[in-house]
């Protein structure tokens, strides 16, 4: 009996603090009620079935070229889609799923399951046994890493200038100028070692027909020009289609002074359907705007400062464990937002509760901060 009395407290407890939580955060009982219904309804219609044959759109893989992810051609009568699974970043997030890494263990779809079964056997091969020493080496560090790479000659090479691999503004000991290069090292062994290579083509069918879904719902939807009104150079953007990673997005910025400056990654997950998933290629192309902002906005405005510091939360978002990856985030929403609001029909009002209910209560004071700055230039 008295167990069962304290468990009730606790049970009564924790539905107090959620209501705290709610009245916090200004989230009405409708409002969680309607955005829940929205989302599901969202999350339902990724298990639609989608019609290849009755596609005019013809699919092109490249004959095995390694390409920049993302590239595509128009023609007078089709589009001609190129593949946007990228080899270097299912090869580096494979090994982040043998080493249990989080965002890359997912197995919700065949091809994610088939990674698991095929290379279940290679978990104690040196490199992922080298990344279990680097608890932090996690999430979008796989991406990173592997936009650096370089194909050549069969083997994957650091990109000359590793400066915005190594750098992290945030703190964080992740890649350093020692572990990289010992990492691809022993990645390249596990790429000849387990095949791959091979492994990788024989799912090129599999790739192509994401790559055209993706085109069609969701990247020739996108208005790019949007980005570039607000100064990011086209050609820097790169959406990569992540087939064996988590249902979150990734993003990485890569310097490469020999072309456009900084150059965009954004990996958008492989799933069956992209309704809904316009968010993720909007949110870590926004990372390019919202960062520097958030970088003058945390130094200079102690209300902004205060508000990501006040919602770092290590249980619930362990992946934004420190306050200035709360202000990145926070600015980037703004973006996301004011993206919807400008571009599409999308319910951004829906995503704005959505974010103050998913750990961003203060949200909508940064989406005001951001229209203002906007408006003042």
């Amino acid at each position: 009996m008295k167990a069962f009395k304290t468990k009730s407290f606790a049970c009564i407890l924790g539905l107090y603090i959620l209501l705290c939580l709610f009245a916090a955060c200004g989230v009405r009982d409708d409002e969680y009620t309607y955005v829940q219904d929205y989302f599901s309804e969202i999350a339902e219609s990724e298990h639609e079935v989608y019609d290849y044959e009755a596609n005019d759109t013809e699919l092109d893989n490249n004959d095995g070229e390694v390409i920049e992810p993302g590239v595509y051609v128009d023609t007078t009568d089709e589009v001609t889609i190129r593949n946007f699974v990228d080899e270097r970043l299912e090869l580096v997030s494979l090994v982040f799923r043998l080493a249990n890494r989080p965002g890359h263990s997912d197995v919700d779809t065949v091809f994610q399951r088939t990674l698991a079964e095929v290379f279940y056997d290679f978990r104690t091969h040196p490199v992922v046994l080298y990344l279990e020493r680097y608890q932090t080496i996690a999430f979008d560090a796989a991406l990173r890493m592997a936009a650096h790479l370089n194909k050549i000659d069969g083997v994957f090479e650091l990109a000359a200038n590793i400066d915005s691999l190594v750098s992290d503004p945030i703190g964080l000991v992740r890649w350093t100028r020692d572990n990289a290069p010992i990492f691809v090292e022993l990645l390249n062994d596990f790429y000849i070692y387990t095949g791959f290579e091979e492994f990788f083509q024989n799912n090129m069918d599999y790739f192509l027909q994401r790559s055209l879904r993706f085109y069609d719902e969701l990247y020739s939807q996108i208005n790019f020009e949007w980005f570039a009104e607000h100064g990011l150079n086209l050609g820097s953007l790169r959406p990569v289609l992540h087939a064996g990673g988590s249902r979150s997005g990734f993003g990485a910025r890569v310097y490469n002074s020999e072309s456009v400056g900084r150059i965009a990654y954004a990996a958008i997950p492989a799933r069956s359907g992209h309704r809904g998933s316009h968010s993720f290629i909007i949110h870590e192309f926004s990372h390019s705007l919202g960062n520097p902002l958030a970088e003058i906005w945390y130094t200079e405005n102690e209300n902004f400062r205060q508000w990501a510091g006040d919602s770092v939360d290590h249980i619930n978002m362990p992946q934004y464990a420190l306050s200035m990856i709360m202000a990145y985030e926070y600015v980037t929403r703004a973006f996301e937002l004011l993206y919807m609001m400008e571009n599409t029909e999308s319910n951004w009002r829906m995503y704005l509760i959505n974010f103050r209910f998913t750990g961003f209560p203060y949200m909508e004071y940064v989406l005001d901060i951001l229209i203002d700055h906007i408006s003042a230039k």
